[in-house]
């Protein structure tokens, strides 16, 4: 009971530290759940990126790329850099534009697009990100998921990689990431405890075993 006590005392303060998002000011994401790579029938679309900023340096290459994240997955991407729209102003106005851009370009429920309005200094000023999920995919890229790939772009937003290194980099760990079930600290907590049970049954057997062999004799 001493041992099990120094354990959870110890989890409480030394586990989140190593859980958190955010270790020594980079970016250490974490899956939280498991998830079911989504299997929506639909092949692979290569032809997945919208480019009127002229970042990518090679739009087919970067969209053979993003097949790494549909095999994870089991979603399709789809990335989409606007161009400076003034009429475009509040948060809502684009995400109604983004979720009208789905509906009248991509023909499935199985698609995760991803949309970047550029500010009229597009070079110089960070435009605003958002997505839409088709129905399929909320199972894959939930909210846990998306902060996840918000947070591979926000960490190598100003790196020098290319943009098609950017985003081919960012959806390739997302998926890795959120395929992949990171240990919490409930996790961490419970296989201490099974452990010290183990250890205290095998504990009491012997004694049983050694008081026996001490009564015979």
């Amino acid at each position: 009971m001493i041992v099990l006590v120094i354990l959870l005392f110890f989890f409480s303060f030394f586990f989140p530290a190593m859980a958190s998002g955010r270790s020594n000011g980079s970016f250490t994401p974490a899956s939280t759940r498991n998830r079911e790579k989504l299997d929506s029938g639909l092949p692979y679309d290569s032809n997945c990126i919208v480019d009127e900023l002229d970042w990518f340096d090679s739009i087919s290459g970067s969209g053979r790329q993003l097949k790494t994240f549909y095999d994870k997955t089991g979603v399709q991407p789809f990335i989409v850099l606007l161009k400076y729209h003034p009429e475009l102003v509040t948060e809502p106005q684009m995400e109604a534009y983004a979720q009208e851009y789905y509906e009248e370009n991509i023909d499935n429920e199985a698609t995760f697009l991803y949309m970047y309005f550029a500010e009229e200094d597009q070079d110089n000023e960070v435009g605003y990100m958002c997505y839409v999920n088709g129905k399929q995919v909320d199972s894959v890229m939930d909210a846990e998921a998306v902060n996840i790939l918000w947070g591979y772009l926000d960490r190598d937003w100003y790196s020098t990689m290319s943009t098609d290194e950017l985003f081919e980099n960012a959806f390739t760990k997302t998926a890795e990431t959120i395929m992949t079930k990171s240990r919490t600290k409930i996790d961490v907590v419970f296989a201490a405890v099974v452990g010290i049970v183990i250890i205290a049954v095998t504990t009491v057997m012997n004694t049983r075993r050694r008081h026996e062999r001490t009564k015979e004799t």
